[in-house]
């Protein structure tokens, strides 16, 4: 009840007893005889009722102090039913210290597939919201593109097929020649060998001139050297050879390479699922055109959760892979543990996700949104008080405390907290009841009184 209701009450109840005793007073003097109708015989009737007179208004104003006494100190005073306000009583325990954070549950594990090329999507197959399992067809996309891709790659291989047959036919008609063109050439540097033995020979004897031993010995020295030359260049173009045939037989297998990717492109453009689960979201424009690594199918696997989570950069020193989490949404709760911290910050805060433990995840759904407490701290034997709207942070606070009928004013000293209860540092005992809705527009008043 306000203030001004009441004052308006107490001021109303004090009126009317003034009223009751106004109505008596008149009710005694209309009963005396009127002095003007009597004899003179009379008049000790008349002074009597003077004095009775004077003995009322006397104790109307007497009754009036007693009921100001009693009822101006209401006034000046506030009174709250105890069914209107929240108590808790001071225990002994132990207590988490936590930081709270905010958060979304999420999927613990989602694929997100992509369209391989740039296509039509040309028939469905599933809807959102059905469940799938490994290998089932999801989409189609249209592949009459792909498919000319790939024919043009079979024709380019069987040319470079050709090319490089018609290349070994080369090399070897190029091998027989060289191997021709030596034997001759090493049977003429046979006979001039002879011939210039044998002009040696009847050189010895005086019957052939110095000259013509010379002429014959440079003509064998020249075929020598041709058919070391001989040797040499078909060894240079045997290595040519080699290194156009490798060329050929690599772009061969480059060839293969692009065909089987050819290949797959064409077998991922019927989307298929890859894991069990759900699908969430799923493009359905059917002819619409869609753009390569385009998003075509969301699939979450819906019987585990995680919870994606942020907290101010100053709390960012107290979160590191493997603190104990508590997820609250209502009433129910959810423990587990920080999976991974996500180095990047947002919105001057940084992102960190939570895995539940197993079996926890029954309270929780997807894209909820609930509160994530991080446990920082472990305190044993502590005072502990409930945690309400009146505490922000540790300090003195100003708390009501309930004493009889009365909630007296009491300063306390509150250290850390967690979502469930503060720390009693100062101030309160074991047993005591305490108010811990949010009275600070009463926190000049003394004392409170409490109406059961």
């Amino acid at each position: 009840m306000s203030s001004n209701g009441r004052i308006a009450r107490l001021l109303s109840n004090i009126n009317s007893c003034l009223l009751v005793i106004l109505k008596l007073g008149n009710g005694v003097c209309t009963l005396m005889p009127n002095p003007l109708t009597m004899d003179r015989p009379l008049q000790k009737q008349y002074v009597h009722k003077q004095l009775l007179r004077r003995i009322l208004q006397i104790g109307m104003l007497v009754l009036a102090g007693i009921l100001i006494m009693v009822f101006i100190p209401h006034l000046f005073s506030t009174s709250f039913r105890y069914s209107d306000l929240s108590f808790a009583k001071v225990l002994t325990g132990d207590l988490e210290t936590t930081v709270s954070a905010s958060g979304i549950v999420v999927p613990a594990y989602e694929e997100n597939i992509i369209s391989p090329i740039d296509s039509k999507l040309e028939r469905m197959f599933r809807n959102t919201g059905d469940a799938v399992n490994i290998g089932d067809t999801i989409l189609q996309l249209d592949i009459s593109v792909e498919q000319a891709g790939l024919q043009r790659l079979y024709d380019e291989k069987e040319l470079k097929l050709t090319r490089l047959e018609r290349f070994k036919i080369e090399t070897e008609e190029t091998a027989l020649q060289y191997v021709t063109t030596r034997k001759i050439k090493e049977l003429e540097m046979i006979g001039l060998k002879a011939d210039y033995e044998n002009e040696f020979n009847i050189h010895k004897i005086g019957g052939s001139p110095a000259e013509a031993v010379e002429k014959a010995r440079t003509a064998y020295e020249i075929a020598k050297l041709q058919l070391e030359q001989i040797n040499e260049q078909n060894r240079q173009k045997s290595r040519m050879e080699q290194a156009q045939l490798n060329e050929m037989e690599l772009e061969i297998k480059l060839s293969d390479a692009a065909i089987a990717d050819k290949v797959n492109t064409i077998q991922r453009a019927c989307i298929t699922a890859e894991n069990k689960g759900v699908i969430t979201w799923l493009e359905t424009r059917i002819g619409g055109n869609v753009g390569k690594n385009q998003q075509l199918v969301r699939i979450s696997d819906l019987s585990r959760f995680k919870v994606e989570s942020s907290i101010g950069d100053a709390n960012s020193i107290n979160i590191r892979p493997g603190i104990r989490v508590i997820v609250k949404s209502g009433e129910h709760k959810a423990f587990g543990k920080v999976e991974k911290v996500i180095p990047s910050v947002e919105n001057a805060g940084i992102r960190f996700t939570v895995l539940p433990d197993s079996g926890e995840v029954n309270s929780l759904r997807l894209n909820q949104k609930v509160e994530v407490y991080l446990v920082t701290s472990f305190k044993q034997n502590c005072l502990l008080l409930k945690n309400g709207p009146f505490y922000h942070e540790p300090g003195e606070f100003s708390l009501f405390v309930l004493r009889d009928n009365k909630a007296l004013k009491t300063v306390v000293t509150l250290g850390d907290c967690n979502y469930e209860s503060v720390e009693v540092i100062d101030g309160l005992k074991p047993g005591d009841e305490v108010i811990i809705n949010d009275m600070k527009q009463f926190e000049k008043l003394d004392k409170i009184i409490i109406n059961r």
